[in-house]
């Protein structure tokens, strides 16, 4: 058994370091090293003095699974919250970027990567953002959040007695601190409060999003200095699967939603619920995992019955939209947040 256990950390650490995930596959060779260890000192007990220190030793990466925050960062705009504990969290040692680097290599298309060459992939220039002074707790909550529920979420308030609210709902994989470095300085500049739920690895039912969505505003009206004015949700990829899904299924209210690249098909009865609400649905003409038909089709639906959506197409982009074109996407989605709030 300790050599089949062996056997899978070392293949898992070999795939970790095949795609880049290199604090990964330093904490699998620990682990191919401790079953290591165990096995030669199960063979050879009477040699304990000598396998048991190495065995020790070779613990010696799980270090950087112990629960933490990490370092405190006083005056951060990005505070922590918790609707349920503030525990810290585990695999706090685990930086995002090797996560990013790893997705990117493993779970890109050819198309999506070819899409990056000209700024290059995210996790080339992700140390800049796991080391901003942004967030309040300079951790990760992407991995804790696949195994724990915690309530996680990260909170902008601007300094008003009153603002709009945005609320992102991530994609598929986990509360990336990218979307929250992107969308900061479009609500610092605009002066829209930002709430960033941790949802898992983002595979919600319409039902458990809805309440998550619910739950956070109430926990902000209960402890933000600043009055809660109209809300808004945005959501990117699974997270405006779910989160179109909760609208047009009526699981939450907002005076808004917006789409980015991921519309899904809907049935009649929840295409009259999205009648009701604003929509600005953005989408890149040649995403392969949320098709660009779809989203013609509801925009078309929707326009013929003079509903307020706005569409937004982006020429020769993929799923990859938001990281290439962020500035013009996130420009796009503020403005239009700023007139439906002055309407």
């Amino acid at each position: 058994m300790l050599i089949f256990l062996g056997f899978c950390f070392l293949v898992l650490t070999l795939l970790a370091a095949f795609y880049g995930g290199y604090t990964f596959a330093f904490l699998g060779m620990g682990g191919v090293l401790a079953f290591s260890f165990l096995t030669l000192l199960s063979l050879s007990p009477q040699k304990a003095k000598v396998y048991l220190p190495a065995f020790l030793f070779s613990l010696s990466p799980f270090y950087l699974l112990f629960p933490s925050k990490g370092e405190y960062v006083v005056g951060a705009p990005l505070k922590y919250h918790s609707l349920f504990d503030s525990d810290p969290q585990w695999f706090a040692g685990l930086p995002e970027g090797d996560l990013i680097r790893m997705g990117e290599n493993w779970g890109y298309t050819a198309q999506e990567k070819s899409s990056l060459r000209d700024i290059g992939s995210l996790a080339s220039r992700y140390d800049e953002i796991e080391d901003s002074s942004i967030f309040e707790y300079k951790s990760s909550a992407v991995l804790d959040s696949w195994f724990f529920d915690r309530g996680h979420y990260w909170y902008f308030e601007p300094n008003l007695k009153r603002a709009p609210l945005l609320i992102f709902l991530h994609g598929s994989g986990g509360n990336f601190k990218s979307y929250q470095d992107w969308f900061l300085p479009f609500a610092q500049k605009h002066n829209i409060a930002m709430a960033f739920p941790t949802l898992g690895i983002g595979l919600w039912t319409p039902e458990k999003l809805a309440g998550r969505i619910n739950d956070v505003i109430l926990d902000i009206k209960s402890k933000s200095d600043t009055e809660v004015g109209k809300i808004y949700v945005c959501g990117l990829s699974q997270g405006s699967f779910t989160g179109m899904k909760a609208v047009s299924n009526g699981l939450f209210e907002s005076d808004g939603f917006i789409s980015i690249s991921g519309v899904s098909s809907y049935s009649e009865k929840e295409i009259d619920l999205l009648f009701k609400i604003p929509l600005l649905v953005i989408h890149g003409d040649k995403d392969e995992r949320s098709l660009v038909s779809k989203a013609r089709k509801l925009v078309d639906i929707l326009e013929g019955s003079k509903s307020d959506v706005t569409y937004e197409e982006y020429s020769g982009q993929f799923h990859t939209l938001i990281k290439v074109e962020t500035e013009a996407v996130l420009t796009r989605v503020f403005e239009w947040i700023k007139r439906k709030d002055n309407k």
